[in-house]
């Protein structure tokens, strides 16, 4: 937490940059988005004071999206690539800063309060207090996020929607405790996620999800039998026959199926009632079995793996 400091509300020069500064974000909610760079960027540099002729030769500005709202526009320290959604509030004081780093996002309706009424029976509803708010590179702020004065958020920390932040939070280099209040269930303590993991596209997280779930079950299956590959190997190998001995049973195979083939032939020419019954039904016994092995032989062995990976006892 950062020390606050006090300051006057009503003093002229404090109510001028109000209304200054409402002038301002005004023109930047209404401003259309086929306006050139040159004058979006002017409002920009205009409403926190940007100084500096190289800055503004660069024309560079977070992105905005209206409505958006500011009390001064100084002290506010946000880079370039930030990304603000729609109806986020800035509630800051021209005596303590704000600062958002690289490439960090807020959510829709985001409230950051860096400035509030001081309270005690001698202040009167002018007199505020103020602390500096920071939030670091690369973090995600949630929808509907709260930021307390003098929280300082480290880089690449993700805080979940509806969340109220009051204590300040280490980088996020490994996943951190982070006490928040959300609007429904109260207290809780919760891991940051990683900003990095959040900014992907959402089919690559899936495909990562996707991978993660299968190599966690491979090594699981590994573990609870270390020579699985062994017997898997060993398991094709013995339905795997040589090449001649293929062709040999596809031969015979074939010779059955013609005798089998004549033979019905022969049965269907004769009359139905002479009781030979038990001989058709050898006849297409035979040509099923052979039409089956010539199968399997001329297949080779991407079918025979197939059959040894659903055999019982293999992982």
């Amino acid at each position: 937490m950062t020390d606050s400091l006090t300051f006057v509300a009503n003093i002229d020069e404090v109510v001028y940059a109000r209304k200054r500064a409402k002038t301002l974000t005004n023109l930047m909610n209404t401003c259309p988005i086929a306006r050139s760079k040159q004058q979006r960027a002017d409002i920009w540099h205009n409403l926190i004071c940007l100084e500096s002729e190289a800055e503004r030769a660069d024309l560079l500005y977070p992105v905005i999206r209206p409505s958006f709202s500011v009390d001064y526009g100084t002290k506010l320290n946000i880079a370039p690539s930030v990304i603000i959604n729609r109806d986020c509030i800035l509630i800051h004081s021209p005596v303590r800063s704000i600062t958002i780093g690289a490439r960090t996002i807020l959510g829709p309706e985001v409230r950051i309060i860096a400035a509030t009424r001081a309270h005690g029976p001698d202040n009167t509803d002018s007199i505020c207090t103020a602390s500096d708010v920071r939030i670091g590179q690369d973090c995600d702020i949630g929808a509907r996020t709260v930021i307390m004065p003098g929280v300082s958020i480290g880089d690449h920390n993700t805080i979940p929607n509806d969340s109220v932040v009051s204590k300040s939070i280490p980088a996020a280099e490994s996943p951190s405790s982070l006490c928040v209040e959300s609007a429904d269930a109260g207290v809780m303590e919760g891991e940051v996620e990683s900003h990095v993991r959040r900014r992907r596209s959402p089919k690559l997280r899936a495909l990562e999800d996707f991978e993660g779930a299968n190599n966690s079950n491979c090594d699981t299956l590994a573990a609870k039998s270390p020579d699985s590959n062994e017997r898997r190997g060993e398991n094709i190998d013995a339905l795997h026959m040589p090449d001649i001995t293929g062709v040999a049973f596809a031969l015979v195979a074939m010779i059955f199926s013609v005798f089998g083939g004549a033979k019905l032939q022969d049965l269907v020419a004769e009359q139905p009632n002479e009781g030979h019954g038990w001989d058709f039904s050898v006849a297409m016994g035979v040509i099923i079995v052979a039409m089956v092995v010539s199968l399997l032989m001329l297949t080779g062995e991407d079918l025979l793996q197939r059959f040894a990976n659903r055999m019982p006892g293999v992982y």
